[in-house]
């Protein structure tokens, strides 16, 4: 019998290396309210950043102020891009309650991002701690009244749209906190759907009426607090209130940075992208998620996380400086130290504080590589200006 034999090559089989397994991609649905809102553009550009990093697509939807829009985005998202789980920032949260019903109907993770629907099934409720924003800023406007809320004065407070939870919760803590001033007047003023287009003729009203004497202006949106300040600015009392508002904005940053403004409550967006995506992915992979805290809704319980915020000062705008660069705006809030601080605890007086010895200002006029003109008022004569990397 003849025995065949075969035999391989002197060196043993060659074998390509085995590859590693590819992760699947994950698409999460991202719906903002607002695209142009600075914390949206901050909040996008995280999602996308981490995503990218874990096999993570984020398909993003601008509802552009419409819920309507916003409705049929969400069902595009689910139909069309088969995406896993939803990150929304609702644009009517009272409203919304249907939009999360039918998503979880096709099996699709909520994740609502800064603002609470009311009585919906909620995966996961990922926001700033609006309470605490609203007692901040409370604090700080009570500090700047005369004897520190202990003589008489008079507040204003632009509370947003009343059917926002978030902004609603803000209102609830400061007119909490003023409740054991009874020596401040503070007048809360509801802006429908916080639109900073009716915030002037109201401020005209207001002003006419008390003959100018409001100590103090805040808000629970920065874009109210920017209207604000323009219609101050307009009447020559710029220096004259003290104003504060919520969100610290690029506007809201750069009014600051000219000691045009005092107080701004940073709701770190940064922060709020990404344990948005954390708890979308979380979700998505293990069906759970590392939750921090429960909040009640209506007959329900929601898994939520409340992330930190923090008051910013004119002195305290270096902390703002990295997220403008990285993000988008930058220089707004270049300057560590921003304009002369003011404090303003006379009735229809103020003056700005001294920085720089002599009183005297100088005013610069900023051109970016991008185009972006930003204008700081720096206290004093400036002797040398460098770029620092």
């Amino acid at each position: 019998m003849l025995a065949v034999f075969l035999v391989g090559p002197a060196g043993g089989c060659s074998r390509k290396p085995e590859r590693k397994p590819v992760m699947p991609l994950t698409k999460i649905g991202l719906s903002v309210a607002d695209a142009t809102r600075d914390g949206n553009v901050v909040i996008r550009k995280v999602m996308e950043e981490k995503g990218r990093a874990g096999r993570v697509k984020i398909i993003f939807a601008n509802a552009g102020g419409d819920p309507l829009r916003q409705e049929k985005d969400l069902e595009r998202l689910v139909k069309k891009e088969r995406v896993r789980a939803v990150v929304a920032q609702f644009v009517d949260p009272a409203t919304a309650a249907g939009m999360v019903r039918r998503l979880k109907e096709a099996g699709v993770k909520v994740v609502a991002l800064d603002t609470l629907v009311p009585d919906a099934p909620l995966d996961a409720y990922v926001a700033p701690d609006h309470a605490r924003a609203g007692e901040l800023l409370a604090q700080f406007v009570r500090e700047n009244l005369p004897d520190g809320g202990g003589a008489p004065a008079r507040v204003l407070f632009l509370s947003g749209d009343p059917d926002n939870p978030g902004m609603e919760a803000v209102a609830a803590a400061f007119r909490e906190f003023f409740s054991g001033y009874p020596q401040v007047e503070v007048l809360v003023e509801n802006i429908p759907q916080a639109e900073p287009g009716a915030v002037p003729p109201l401020m005209e009203g207001i002003l006419v009426r008390y003959g100018n004497a409001v100590n103090a202006v805040a808000a629970a949106d920065s874009r109210l607090a920017v209207a604000a300040i323009e219609v101050l600015r307009a009447r020559g009392l710029v220096d004259a209130v003290v104003t504060a508002g919520v969100g610290a904005d690029l506007r809201a940053t750069e009014l600051l940075s000219a000691g045009q403004h005092e107080a701004e409550v940073d709701v770190q967006p940064e922060i709020l992208g990404g344990a948005a995506l954390t708890a979308a992915v979380e979700l998505v992979k293990k069906g759970e998620w590392r939750y921090e805290t429960r909040v009640p809704n209506g007959d329900l319980s929601v898994p939520a996380q409340l992330v930190p915020v923090r008051l910013i000062r004119p002195e305290s705008l270096y902390l703002l400086t990295e997220r403008w660069q990285k993000y988008g705006g930058g220089g707004g809030s270049g300057s560590s130290s921003g304009g002369a601080g003011k404090k303003k605890n006379e009735q229809g007086g103020g003056s700005k504080g001294a920085g720089g010895g002599s009183g005297k200002q100088t005013r610069l006029r900023i051109t970016t590589q991008d185009g972006r003109t930003v204008e700081v008022e720096i206290p004093g004569e400036i002797k040398k200006i460098e770029t620092v990397q």
